[in-house]
């Protein structure tokens, strides 16, 4: 099943207890899959299978590479500058 973002937050409780009875559960931001959810024995399964690149979820979150492609500066269209100064004077 898919969930969307704010789905998932308000309905967290079911999104885990799907989990655990049915299996991954992948949450939208949009129309974008952004993350997944497993139950921790199925993490440990893939761990154990040598499915996954990292021995345990601390080394994946402290790996140096980045775990996104769409890092984006915030919009500056609402950005304003302040007026330059008369330097003449």
């Amino acid at each position: 099943m898919t969930w969307q973002d704010y789905e998932a937050r308000e309905r967290f409780d079911e999104l885990l207890d799907t989990t655990l009875d049915i299996g991954p559960q992948v949450v939208r931001r949009g129309e974008k899959e952004v993350a997944i959810m497993v139950s921790y024995e199925q993490w440990r399964r893939m761990l154990s299978t040598g499915n996954l690149q990292y021995s345990d979820l601390k080394e994946w979150l402290l790996a140096p590479e980045g775990r996104t492609d769409d890092l984006v500066p915030p919009s500056r269209k609402n950005f304003s500058f302040r007026p330059l100064p008369d330097l003449d004077d």
